[in-house]
């Protein structure tokens, strides 16, 4: 009966370290997306504003209005 117990123990153990290193994974991850989110929205005023320089028409605000629809589906 101890053996059996002292298996659970050990296979919960493991579980709740697998469990912690998946929620430091997704926290890595939501960090990491954050950043790129950052980059891509300064990417996107230069584009408008080198856009604007050579007066062409403004093709990141349309990109972006894109990319925000499949951010709110997902």
């Amino acid at each position: 009966m101890n053996d059996i117990r002292e298996e659970a123990e050990m296979k919960l153990a493991e579980l709740r370290n697998e469990f912690r290193a998946g929620e430091a994974m997704i926290s890595d991850l939501d960090q990491r997306r954050a950043g790129l989110q950052e980059t891509m929205l300064r990417i996107s005023g230069a584009i408008q504003a080198l856009e604007e320089l050579l007066g062409r028409p403004n093709s990141a605000t349309a990109t972006s209005s894109a990319g925000s629809d499949s951010r709110e589906r997902s």
